[in-house]
């Protein structure tokens, strides 16, 4: 039959009214499932990627083809989803409420590892050590509360995704490890999806207040490091030896409420929070030669093959999803795709003349993320016989957030007031180096790059509309961005012999914003929008002190330090206010940047290049910025704008 993923082992189990499953979720058991086609009885079930092993695995038909299991500590998957809903409604005049909660709480762990001191030889084949992992979470609350003649009415929904994500894949201390090729690493096969979706209405049509709330937030932390231990050693024949990290995320916040209120207050609050790494150093994606976190003796890489350090990160927002609207609107919805990372949309109306219409959002994103690439201090790549083809070591963190808050505020013989703000918060550290000390041959180019890249979408409208009152609309849009990338050859490290040496940096920005409001009251109608953006911005390429550099003879053989960093921006802060007796409307886009792009070989360093020595850095900034405004009165208005940049 078909199942759907609810907890409702309660003494009154599953039942049915009309068209909904109801579920007694007062006791519950992990894994617990409700069966909605027959009898309605709760059962557990099996996890996903178990029912993938009975339909393979353990399927007679299949099972002799070989296919692994997917549930083992070297591939792992969790899925996580949560539902709730409530209605409430009452009559005379009674009080509604309906709150709704759905929470998702992960914590996974995932490893792959050749233990301590093991010697392993693959006399004729390949080496690898592969953890790879896939977490997904969707939690979905829905709340309404309908009190048609009473005084108050109150609908809350809240849903939470608070995911902890680990996944390793190592080489231990002393190990030994041969074959023809060697691959170390720790994946995600397919993005890790996060969800939260909240909606909330509350309405009355006599009463006083009507309020409506809802909050949706995912907080993710993720650690996926693949490493070779300090005083391992790889011996990768002919073939080429890999050590790969990589985590994708996808993300997303959908935040929406609305309060009505036949003659009192209506107030609608909405709240759409991401959290992306909430530790020292945020979410982490790490891959090297060595451990960084210890210092013991030199981990050795050796052979004749191409050798590759790649740390890769990344998070872009989910498309929306519109499975759960009717099917009929769905069907014609099914090739529409919507980024989202988080949207958050509030109403509150009201139709009396003492209390105002009132609304909120915020949209907020806050991410933390290192990713680095290293060959660690004083370990050792192509030292022994025949050097490396080539040495890439490669840390890219790739950054797409977009999200809006909206809310309209609506007093039909009062006040009208709509506030929004949209936030962004994004700390990155991206580094690719070869360690202090560390000794590097190759007969092919050795590369270090780290490479990082942001683009934004942020969105903020708002309106107040006031029909015999004061009508008030104020919009936000912020990003405070602090971005750090680094690629470089550190002091003391030698990296020679080489067919060229190539050390790139690089960040770039791409950033619309866009805050509008429109005030309107009979009395007063006032609008202020503000776009902000605050870029600290560091990229540099360099060969540390002390560093040996050089490539064989010939020419072709060239060295280059190379950093560069670019910044594009759109920013619009439109205001807009009507009022019969006075106006003001007021827009603003502020703009600090501090950027910093350096390119350089510093003191006491050797490079030799037996063709051209290039150093470069290079910053292009490019900003449109607009500040608008109209302020309309029968007696009085007054409008301002200015565009600042720092």
């Amino acid at each position: 039959g078909k199942w759907e993923e609810m907890t409702c082992r309660g003494p009154s189990g599953c039942g049915k009214a009309g068209n909904e499953v109801i579920c007694d979720q007062s006791v519950a058991e992990d894994k617990d499932v409700c069966n909605l086609v027959n009898d309605f009885v709760c059962s557990s079930d099996k996890k996903g990627n178990e029912k993938a092993d009975d339909q393979v695995a353990n399927n007679s038909n299949t099972s002799a083809a070989g296919a692994p299991a997917t549930n083992t500590s070297q591939n792992s998957g969790a899925d996580a989803n949560s539902k709730s809903g409530s209605k409430s409604g009452a009559g005379g005049s009674s009080v509604g409420i309906a709150a709704s909660v759905a929470v998702d709480v992960l914590s996974v762990s995932n490893s792959a590892a050749i233990g301590n001191s093991v010697a392993v030889t693959a006399t004729s084949g390949a080496v690898k050590v592969s953890a790879s992992n896939n977490v997904d979470a969707k939690a979905k609350s829905d709340s309404t509360a309908i009190d048609k003649d009473g005084s108050v009415n109150i609908a809350a929904a809240f849903s939470l995704n608070a995911v902890s994500i680990t996944n390793t894949a190592s080489v231990g201390t002393g190990a030994n490890v041969t074959g023809n090729g060697i691959t170390v690493e720790a994946i995600t096969p397919d993005t890790n999806d996060i969800s939260s979706r909240a909606l909330s209405a509350a309405g009355n049509k006599g009463g006083d207040v009507a309020i409506a709330g809802v909050a949706a937030i995912n907080v993710v932390d993720s650690e996926t490091k693949a490493f070779t231990a300090d005083e391992s050693h790889l011996h990768g024949g002919a073939g080429a030896v890999n050590v790969t990290a990589r985590h994708d995320l996808r993300t997303q916040a959908l935040a929406a409420s609305a309060g009505f209120s036949g003659s009192g207050a209506g107030i609608g609050v909405a709240v759409a929070i991401n959290v992306v790494g909430t530790g020292s150093g945020g979410s982490h994606t790490i891959a090297s030669v060595g451990d960084p976190d210890t210092n013991g003796l030199a981990a050795t890489v050796d052979g004749t093959g191409a050798v590759t350090v790649s740390a890769t990160h990344s998070i872009i927002p989910l498309n929306v999803d519109f499975s759960d609207l009717p099917s009929d609107i769905a069907s014609k919805l099914s090739s529409v795709s919507i980024p989202l990372t988080s949207l958050a949309l509030a109403a509150g109306g009201s139709t009396g003349g003492s209390k105002p219409g009132l609304a909120g959002s915020a949209g907020i994103n806050i991410y933390d993320t290192t990713t680095q690439a290293l060959v660690d201090s004083n370990a050792q790549v192509g030292q022994v016989g025949t050097p490396h083809a080539s040495l890439s070591v490669s840390a890219t963190d790739t950054t797409t957030i977009k999200s809006a808050a909206g809310s309209v505020g609506i007093g039909v013989s009062g006040s009208g007031i709509g506030a929004g703000l949209d936030l962004s918060i994004v700390d990155k550290n991206t580094r690719a180096y070869i360690g202090q000390s560390a000794l590097v041959k190759t007969g092919g180019v050795t590369s270090v790059t780290a490479t990082s890249s942001e683009d934004l979408l942020s969105v903020s409208a708002n309106a107040g509309i006031g029909g015999s009152g004061v009508g008030v609309a104020a919009s936000a849009s912020v990003e405070v961005l602090n971005t750090n990338t680094r690629a470089y050859i550190d002091s003391g490290a030698q990296v020679t012999q080489t067919g060229g040496v190539n050390v790139d940096a690089g960040d770039t920005l791409n950033l619309v914003m866009v805050a509008g409001s429109i005030g309107f009251g009979s009395s007063v109608g006032a609008g202020a929008a503000v776009t902000t953006l605050v870029h600290n911005d560091t990229v540099e390429a360099y060969i540390g002190s002390s560093a040996l550099v050089t490539t064989s003879a010939g020419a072709g053989k060239n060295i280059t330090v190379n950093a560069h960093s670019t910044e594009t921006e759109v920013a619009i802060g439109a205001a807009g206010a009507g009022s019969s007796s006075f106006a003001f409307a007021g827009a603003g886009v502020i703009n600090v940047l501090t950027e910093t792009t350096r390119a350089f070989v510093d003191r006491s360093a050797t490079v030799n290049a037996g063709g051209n020595l290039t150093v470069h850095a290079d910053d292009q900034t490019k900003f449109v910025s607009v500040a608008g405004n109209l302020a309309v009165s029968g007696s009085a208005s007054v409008g301002a704008g200015a565009a600042v940049a720092l």
